[in-house]
């Protein structure tokens, strides 16, 4: 029997089917990485059309409308740790309710009705117990609820300082407290602390 003959024609024919299987073996592979791609590219533009649609969706709201209304607070911007303090937003307009932001904050703004007061309307904001976090620059807009999405201009910013987190530092009066009428004087603050900034407040106001 010849042999030789045969095993060309038995090592073509496993060959063949190696070939056939690694044919196969990649075209699975090749249909895998495409279902993954595809799947890859639908993610993608379905986060794109997603993003694309979320920075398209218009505010809720137009500010300028109307006058400002003012900003105050009560006792004062400077607010002991630990302690409360009144933001107090008011308009000679009718405002059927107040907005108070915080810059910064990306919260939703807090509303509260406006009540009539002294000729003209108002509300009372209460925060606190004062932290650290409730430091920053406030402003309040008024609202009709006719139109509920459009605000007012903006008040002007009342800025909210936090005190009694440091040791309280030393004020001093250059040569004397007592001074004649039109004369300068310099006061001076000095504390252990390093602090970056000195604030100088008058008693009596806001």
């Amino acid at each position: 029997m010849d042999t030789t003959a045969k095993m060309p024609k038995i090592a073509q024919w496993e060959w063949n089917l190696v070939m056939l299987e690694t044919e196969r073996q990649r075209k699975g592979q090749r249909e895998t990485e495409g279902d993954n791609q595809i799947e890859k590219d639908t993610e993608r533009k379905e986060k794109g059309r997603h993003e694309k649609k979320s920075s398209l969706i218009p505010s809720p709201m137009e500010w300028g409308v109307y006058k400002k209304p003012s900003i105050l607070a009560q006792p004062g911007p400077l607010v002991q740790s630990g302690q409360y303090v009144t933001l107090q937003c008011c308009s000679e307009i009718a405002f059927d309710s107040f907005i108070l932001h915080r810059e910064g904050v990306m919260e939703n703004p807090l509303h509260l009705i406006g009540q009539p007061h002294d000729g003209g309307f108002h509300a009372n904001f209460p925060v606190g117990p004062m932290t650290t976090d409730h430091a920053g620059t406030y402003r309040c807009f008024g609202s009709i609820n006719y139109s509920s999405h459009e605000w007012s201009t903006p008040s002007d910013p009342l800025h909210i300082m936090i005190t009694g987190l440091y040791k309280k530092p030393s004020l001093l009066a250059e040569l004397s407290p007592v001074v004649r009428l039109g004369e300068n004087v310099t006061l001076f603050c000095s504390s252990e602390s390093s602090f970056d900034v000195y604030h100088l407040c008058r008693e009596g106001e806001a």
